[in-house]
């Protein structure tokens, strides 16, 4: 017997597809047992499963065809959300605009994870994020449970904001800067913009 993902899932996330090997004969039956109390029986040699609870598990298939029966065995581990989370990611920052910070990393700690009202629902998680350019969020965070057979996690962080970073130290200053000189003729005299007109300039804000 086969299983994809090979071995490990995610509570409520993984749909783990099970497959059994061989060669059968026609109206052959297959009887499984997924090793946390569910089973079921198919008349194709392939079965899923999404785990609730987490835990290592032995899923069992007994193919049954007549008076001839054969079983084997594939062990499982469903791991849980809750916990700290590293990883890598790709993206930058959007502010500032003219200069965004790249991220590449992260670190996510997962403190609940409640179990969604569908299969396919959508919870509010309680976590924190922090990434190497210094964002940070530290209330509810979303996740959609759309179980699959694969071993990943779809979490929706909104609303990152930044820490006090160089360029933020920067936006809270006012500056003034000079215009640069215009000429404007009039009657065959140049006649600059004074120097002493400042104009303030305020660095943008991030949204938060």
């Amino acid at each position: 017997m086969r299983a994809i993902p090979a071995g490990v899932g995610v509570v409520h996330n993984t749909d783990f597809a099970f497959e059994a090997v061989g060669t059968f004969p026609a109206a052959t039956s297959f009887a499984w047992q997924f090793g946390d109390g569910s089973s079921a029986t198919t008349s194709t040699p392939t079965a899923t499963h999404v785990y609730s609870q987490v835990g290592n598990f032995g899923v069992v298939v007994e193919a049954r065809a007549g008076s001839s029966s054969g079983t084997a065995t594939n062990p499982v581990t469903v791991r849980s959300l809750i916990g700290r989370w590293h990883g890598t990611v790709t993206g930058h920052t959007v502010v500032p605009r003219q200069r965004p910070i790249p991220i590449t990393s992260f670190d996510l700690t997962i403190n609940n994870a409640p179990r969604p009202a569908t299969p396919t629902g959508i919870v509010e998680l309680s976590a924190s994020w922090a990434d190497d350019a210094g964002c940070r969020r530290d209330r509810l965070i979303v996740q959609s449970f759309t179980p699959r057979p694969a071993a990943e996690v779809n979490i929706s962080i909104e609303s990152l904001s930044l820490q006090r970073r160089r360029f933020l130290d920067e936006r809270n200053r006012r500056r003034e800067v000079r215009p640069r000189r215009r000429h404007l003729p009039e009657r065959g005299s140049n006649l600059p913009f004074p120097d002493d007109a400042p104009v303030s300039v305020g660095d943008e804000r991030p949204s938060s």
